[in-house]
């Protein structure tokens, strides 16, 4: 028998506390929550969040992917150590019906 496997959406937002200090992009969650950039753009924030910040908020916004089961979550409060906070999660369709 097969598992159902979802595409899963999220976002992730990092607002630095001084707005010239930005942290690296986690890079290991990438591999701790299986997900990629959903987008070629959202890997060159990647790189350099600190080009990519909005003018008024001082935040940058990275969209990703992931394949998993209906039930899954990206690992919010890991995101949070490495100062960045999931804001969307969507499970979009399954993929393998």
């Amino acid at each position: 028998m097969s598992r159902k496997v979802y595409l899963h959406r999220f976002t992730v937002e990092h607002k630095p506390y001084i707005p010239s200090l930005f942290l690296d992009f986690p890079t290991s969650m990438l591999s701790r929550d299986s997900c990629f950039p959903a987008t070629e753009n959202d890997s060159v924030k990647m790189c350099n969040p600190e080009d990519f910040a909005d003018e008024d908020t001082g935040t940058v916004q990275i969209n990703l992917k992931s394949y998993q089961e209906k039930s899954w979550m990206p690992t919010s409060g890991r995101w949070n150590s490495f100062g960045y906070r999931v804001i969307r999660h969507e499970v979009c369709n399954c993929i393998n019906e």
